[in-house]
């Protein structure tokens, strides 16, 4: 029986490293028979063979009734699925994202009971928009907090316009994260994006303090170390912005290069499916054809 189905799946974004984030596609096909039921169903991939599979018959898989639900499951690695059964070129949000042309096929069992076969992708956010209209302009606004330290200082209005220079870049900052609010999703955890300009308006803001410090019984000789701090802070930040959360996150969900899609479908994957395929062992139940219904049994030695 050959059959064709269209269906559309949704599927819940992980948002935590927005707008350098990278989405798993996955659809599911889930067959209701159970395993080792009346009508037996097996899923498994390409080319698959093991103790239990009969060469002379077309590679069918003859496996002893009392342990079936022990050695049906094919448990192979996750691979990738040739690319050219699937029609990747007509993606429609290519201008959005970046879609990998390698798509993983991986067996698993389902509530114990139904065999499984899962396809996924990855897809990962182009952040150029982001990286202009929000990075670029939160650089220019705190190289103009930088820029504050070069009005006089030993006059009460250069004081008070470095005060009221930083207090009305902070208060942009405020502004303008209200304004990009319309463009980032609304989640209750904190996004990459909002945790950056959240950083850059605390080092904006703190340049406030450094001329109340300054102001302060005109304590002018801690410039020089205050100016320090302060692009100490800046690159500081842009450091541990780029190096700590931009790179991994777009290393491990890399679409474009081979070796991030195997970090991705890799160990955790494989592991998932083995700590499935032990539960499946270790719940010791068949279906009895002769008594209708489930009976324990004996793993260990298939009674």
């Amino acid at each position: 029986m050959r059959f064709r189905a269209d269906g559309e799946f949704a599927e819940q974004l992980e948002l935590e490293d927005f707008p350098f984030d990278t989405q798993e596609l996955t659809v599911k096909l889930i067959v209701h028979c159970i395993i080792g039921g009346i009508v037996g169903i097996e899923i498994r991939p390409f080319g698959y063979e093991d103790e239990h599979t009969n060469l002379e018959a077309h590679g069918m898989r003859a496996i002893p009734k009392m342990g079936y639900n022990a050695a049906a499951i094919a448990t192979a690695p996750p691979v990738p699925l040739p690319h050219d059964i699937f029609k990747v070129d007509s993606f429609h949000l290519y201008n959005v994202w970046d879609m990998s042309t390698d798509v993983s096929g991986s067996i698993s069992v389902h509530a114990s009971e139904f065999p499984q076969l899962s396809m996924a992708c990855l897809v990962r956010r182009k952040p150029d928009f982001y990286l202009w209209n929000v990075v670029v302009t939160m650089i220019l606004l705190e190289l103009m907090s930088l820029a504050s330290y070069v009005l006089d200082p030993h006059d009460t209005e250069g004081i008070s316009g470095r005060i009221g220079l930083a207090l009305t870049l902070v208060l942009t900052c405020g502004i303008y994260r209200s304004a990009n609010a319309q463009f980032s999703p609304p989640v209750a955890c904190l996004t990459l994006l909002d945790e950056y300009i959240l950083i850059s308006t605390v080092v904006i803001g703190l340049s406030v303090a450094f001329h109340a410090i300054l102001a302060w019984e005109e304590h002018l000789w801690l410039q020089p170390y205050l100016v320090g701090m302060h692009v100490s802070l800046c690159v500081g930040q842009h450091s541990y912005v780029y190096f700590w959360r931009v790179r991994p996150a777009m290393k491990f969900g890399d679409a474009s290069t081979k070796s991030g899609y195997e970090n991705w479908a890799g160990k955790e994957r494989v592991s998932n499916i083995v700590k499935t395929t032990q539960l499946v062992h270790r719940a010791g139940r068949i279906f009895s054809n002769a008594k209708g219904a489930y009976v324990d049994i004996d793993v260990h030695n298939g009674e």
